[in-house]
């Protein structure tokens, strides 16, 4: 909701509970007088209040919520309308540039030397070069500024390039040598690399070994007597 349309919703909301001056909606909602009446007289355009002398103060002037329903519903239409459009239009912002900036920008013509960028990689068409009768365009990939990568693509050929953990596809759809020009999407996402560490082998286990027993001495011959 705009900061427009949430201020008058909350000065329906005070004069639903009671009648109000303009100054008091001032300090009510901690705005200048000067802004609060602005509010005043457009809600007042809009049939959705009523203004009423005061019995006692001539010059005091009171506000309330207007007392024929069909200029409340008037008013509370324009209001949900204003609200909806809003609402309508920040959701497709929001659609549209996460859609562009996070993982596609689709069908963008490239003349030689431009590139395009989805996420932190940038696409540059570096060239446009016949190779065996077939034009062929040449792009250089980056990430972050720092040049990781080629492709070269005929029309109607597509490539996917991982980079540092990102997959970068590039699709041509159409390349004019004349112009120095290609048609392409573009599309960036990221990706989990899992690294696995070998485990080394266990040592051989040793074969039970045999020992051998040397035999025993012969005993000795008897001692003459």
């Amino acid at each position: 909701m705009s900061k427009t349309l949430e201020t008058k919703k909350k000065i329906l909301d005070l004069l639903k509970e009671r009648e109000m001056t303009v100054t008091e909606l001032s300090e009510a909602l901690n705005l200048a007088v000067p802004t609060v009446a602005q509010h005043i007289a457009e809600l007042q355009d809009m049939g959705a209040i009523e203004k009423m002398d005061s019995e006692h103060f001539k010059k005091l002037k009171f506000y309330k919520v207007a007392e024929n329903p069909s200029f409340m519903n008037t008013a509370l239409a324009k209001l949900l309308l204003g609200i909806l459009i809003i609402a309508i239009i920040g959701a497709a912002v929001y659609l549209y540039s996460t859609y562009n900036t996070n993982n596609q920008a689709s069908s963008v013509s490239l003349y030689v030397g431009n590139s395009v960028s989805v996420r932190n990689v940038t696409i540059l068409l570096s060239g446009i070069v016949p190779i065996n009768g077939v034009n062929t365009a040449t792009f250089t990939i980056s990430k972050n500024g720092m040049q990781t990568g080629t492709a070269v693509l005929g029309a109607g050929k597509n490539g996917t390039v991982n980079i540092n953990g990102t997959k970068v596809s590039i699709l041509v759809h159409d390349i004019n040598s004349t112009k120095e020009l290609a048609v392409v999407s573009v599309s960036a996402t990221a990706i989990t690399t899992t690294t696995t560490i070998a485990t080394p082998p266990p040592p051989p286990t040793p074969m039970n070994s045999t020992t051998t027993t040397p035999p025993m001495p012969p005993p000795p011959p008897p001692t003459p007597r």
